[in-house]
Protein backbone atom coordinates (compact mmCIF):
# COMPACT_ATOMS: atom_id res chain seq x y z
CA UNK A 1 0.00 0.00 0.00
CA UNK A 2 1.52 3.22 -1.15
CA UNK A 3 -0.27 5.35 1.44
CA UNK A 4 0.98 3.30 4.39
CA UNK A 5 4.49 3.16 2.96
CA UNK A 6 4.47 6.94 2.50
CA UNK A 7 3.77 7.38 6.21
CA UNK A 8 6.17 4.54 7.11
CA UNK A 9 3.37 2.48 8.61
CA UNK A 10 4.30 -1.17 8.49
CA UNK A 11 1.37 -2.57 10.50
CA UNK A 12 -1.23 -1.79 7.86
CA UNK A 13 -4.04 -3.81 9.43
CA UNK A 14 -3.84 -1.89 12.71
CA UNK A 15 -3.59 1.42 10.87
CA UNK A 16 -6.70 0.66 8.80
CA UNK A 17 -8.61 0.01 12.02
CA UNK A 18 -7.68 3.45 13.39
CA UNK A 19 -8.89 5.60 10.47
CA UNK A 20 -12.37 6.04 9.05
CA UNK A 21 -13.34 5.02 5.55
CA UNK A 22 -13.78 8.72 4.71
CA UNK A 23 -10.21 9.48 5.76
CA UNK A 24 -8.91 6.53 3.77
CA UNK A 25 -10.90 7.68 0.73
CA UNK A 26 -9.52 11.21 1.09
CA UNK A 27 -5.95 9.89 1.14
CA UNK A 28 -6.63 7.76 -1.94
CA UNK A 29 -7.93 10.82 -3.79
CA UNK A 30 -4.95 12.89 -2.66
CA UNK A 31 -2.43 10.36 -3.93
CA UNK A 32 -4.25 10.12 -7.26
CA UNK A 33 -3.95 13.89 -7.74
CA UNK A 34 -0.47 14.51 -6.34
CA UNK A 35 2.61 13.00 -7.94
CA UNK A 36 4.75 10.94 -5.59
CA UNK A 37 7.80 12.75 -4.25
CA UNK A 38 10.41 10.37 -5.49
CA UNK A 39 13.91 10.51 -6.92
CA UNK A 40 12.78 11.84 -10.32
CA UNK A 41 10.93 14.79 -8.82
CA UNK A 42 13.82 15.79 -6.55
CA UNK A 43 16.37 15.22 -9.32
CA UNK A 44 14.52 17.55 -11.71
CA UNK A 45 14.04 20.25 -9.09
CA UNK A 46 17.69 20.21 -8.00
CA UNK A 47 18.95 20.03 -11.59
CA UNK A 48 16.81 23.06 -12.50
CA UNK A 49 18.10 24.94 -9.45
CA UNK A 50 21.71 24.15 -10.35
CA UNK A 51 21.21 25.21 -13.97
CA UNK A 52 19.59 28.48 -12.85
CA UNK A 53 22.43 29.27 -10.46
CA UNK A 54 25.15 28.54 -13.01
CA UNK A 55 23.33 30.40 -15.81
CA UNK A 56 22.98 33.48 -13.61
CA UNK A 57 26.77 33.81 -13.59
CA UNK A 58 27.87 36.42 -16.14
CA UNK A 59 30.98 34.40 -17.10
CA UNK A 60 29.05 31.36 -18.39
CA UNK A 61 30.09 30.45 -21.94
CA UNK A 62 26.89 28.53 -22.75
CA UNK A 63 23.36 28.05 -21.49
CA UNK A 64 23.20 25.04 -19.18
CA UNK A 65 20.09 22.83 -19.06
CA UNK A 66 18.55 20.41 -16.60
CA UNK A 67 20.24 17.55 -18.45
CA UNK A 68 23.66 18.94 -17.56
CA UNK A 69 22.97 18.49 -13.84
CA UNK A 70 20.52 15.60 -13.68
CA UNK A 71 21.64 12.43 -11.95
CA UNK A 72 19.10 10.33 -13.84
CA UNK A 73 20.39 8.62 -16.97
CA UNK A 74 19.38 10.40 -20.17
CA UNK A 75 18.57 7.12 -21.90
CA UNK A 76 17.20 3.83 -20.68
CA UNK A 77 20.04 1.38 -20.27
CA UNK A 78 19.81 -2.37 -20.01
CA UNK A 79 21.38 -3.86 -16.89
CA UNK A 80 24.31 -5.06 -19.02
CA UNK A 81 24.88 -1.57 -20.50
CA UNK A 82 24.67 0.01 -17.05
CA UNK A 83 27.19 -2.48 -15.65
CA UNK A 84 29.57 -1.78 -18.56
CA UNK A 85 29.21 1.97 -17.99
CA UNK A 86 29.90 1.58 -14.25
CA UNK A 87 32.91 -0.67 -14.95
CA UNK A 88 34.35 1.95 -17.28
CA UNK A 89 34.54 4.47 -14.42
CA UNK A 90 37.29 2.41 -12.75
CA UNK A 91 35.69 2.52 -9.31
Amino acid sequence: MRIAAHFRIWDVDTWLQTISSEQYGDWLEFFELEPPLDFEVFDKHLAQLNASIVNSNANVSRNYTIGDFSLAPSEQLTPEQLLKKLDSTGL
